[in-house]
């Protein structure tokens, strides 16, 4: 057995201030927004298979952002995609639900799950 010498391996994240909001949302019968899981944003339909994260605290920097969908029926293959992503007072993260290209509006039942990695301090400031 080796004896670790403290030395930066692997991943190491050097920022302060950092967060993971995880969540997801359903679309009940028709285009209307369902209930939705965990903390720190507000989903929001805001068109034909597209939808808008909205979180509650302020970020400087989001670094990283994914979605993916759990359909309740596996008749259509569905996928999700990062649209816009702003920081900031206010800030916000666009997921579009597609189907080959074409944006595509989520099936009722269907559940979209995403993972947003914000930063709201830097510790080199």
């Amino acid at each position: 057995m080796t004896i670790p010498k403290n030395e930066n391996q692997g991943i190491y994240h050097y920022e302060s201030g950092a967060a993971k909001i995880c969540g997801r949302f359903q679309i009940v019968a028709g285009p209307v927004m369902g209930p939705w899981f965990g903390d720190g944003f507000t989903p929001t339909r805001v068109g034909v298979g597209d939808y808008l994260i909205t979180l509650t605290d302020a970020f400087w920097q989001i670094v990283s952002a994914e979605a993916t969908c759990q359909p309740a029926l596996h008749n259509v293959d569905l996928y999700a995609q990062i649209g816009t992503i702003t920081p900031g007072a206010a800030p916000a993260v666009q997921i579009q639900t597609k189907a080959i290209a074409a944006d595509t509006e989520v099936t009722a039942n269907d559940w979209v799950c995403f993972e947003i990695v914000v930063r709201s301090e830097d510790i080199h400031a």
